[in-house]
């Protein structure tokens, strides 16, 4: 048996989607001369969420790297893991052993 429906209110997400889409089609009406003024323009809509970014430190993005250097059918080295000491030019870079203008110095 089904419980009983409970109303709940709609996301900021779904609001702000929802307004974007009534006001494109409002603005449509006052183009063609349907209605004077869109209201949607008048309407309150939610606020963008604030970003909260959590990038990856460099311990992850040093494996990830490595990781795609391993996978990559074309790089022409011996697979390793992110603790052996570094030995190609890039990860000597990505580990802070050389700094890029060395590492383009010929």
């Amino acid at each position: 048996m089904c419980k009983p429906h409970k109303c709940e209110g709609l996301s900021p997400s779904t609001i702000r989607q929802i307004h974007w889409n009534l006001s494109g089609a409002l603005d449509r009406a006052v183009v063609w001369k349907w209605i004077s003024v869109n209201p949607a323009e008048q309407a309150d809509k939610p606020g963008l969420p604030i970003p909260n970014p959590q990038p990856p430190i460099p311990d992850e993005i040093a494996k990830l790297i490595l990781a795609a250097w391993d996978e990559d059918p074309d790089s022409r080295r011996e697979p390793r893991n992110a603790t052996q000491e570094p030995s190609h030019p890039i990860d000597m870079a990505l580990f802070g052993r050389v700094t890029p203008l060395q590492f383009c110095r010929t």
